[in-house]
């Protein structure tokens, strides 16, 4: 379990704005990026609510949530790398 005001702020610290986060049942379902026409980073939080400092969709994440496991689309028995490991 992953705090959630940790993930917000790694992505605040990282682009000097706030994502918008949508959770389901307990894990991170999406995470949005906002940016302007000019491809500048932008505050999702319009679109958002914020509650007891912090900020969640409609669909409110909880306090500590989830990451999604990982499922391979394709048949082989590849192991998925992030960039940055494979080098």
């Amino acid at each position: 379990m992953y705090p959630l005001g940790g993930i917000i702020s790694a992505i605040q610290n990282a682009y000097h704005e706030t994502p918008l986060l949508t959770c389901s049942k307990g894990a991170l379902e999406e995470v949005h990026l906002c940016f302007y026409k000019n491809f500048q980073p932008r505050d999702c939080v319009a679109s958002s609510t914020l509650q007891d400092s912090k900020y969640s969709s409609s669909s409110s994440c909880p306090e500590y949530v989830s990451l999604p496991a990982f499922t391979s689309s394709s048949t082989s028995n590849s192991i998925w790398m992030p960039e940055a490991a494979a080098q």
